[in-house]
């Protein structure tokens, strides 16, 4: 699959880039090419359009994304399940400030 060129700097939100969403360490570590095709790119951005930047201008403190888009291979390296949202851009694992470890958020 030919991976889309794109600047992962690119804002997906008011507080949200790409690159948050895409970095990985494990990524990193293994050499893997963790860029989302368009389809998950538009998919990070109606995420954090209508859930992640709404979640930001109620706290009014930064949301840190530890986990956000995950290509397959990725997926596969940090044991996440077969059909998780992550593999399409339509997940995020957050750290809010002041929400309780396990609190939902929703």
């Amino acid at each position: 699959m030919n991976k889309p060129n794109y600047n992962p700097e690119m804002q997906l939100s008011e507080n949200f880039r790409l690159k948050e969403f895409i970095e990985s360490q494990t990524a990193d570590e293994r050499g893997i090419d963790n860029r989302p095709d368009w389809e998950a790119v538009i998919n990070l951005r109606n995420l954090c359009r209508e859930v992640l930047q709404p979640l930001r201008n109620y706290e009014g403190k930064p949301i840190h994304v530890n986990s956000g888009y995950r290509c397959p291979e990725l997926n596969e390296a940090v044991h996440g399940v077969g059909d998780s949202q992550h593999l399409y851009g339509e997940a995020a694992d957050l750290h809010v400030p002041n929400i309780d470890h396990g609190a939902p958020l929703v």
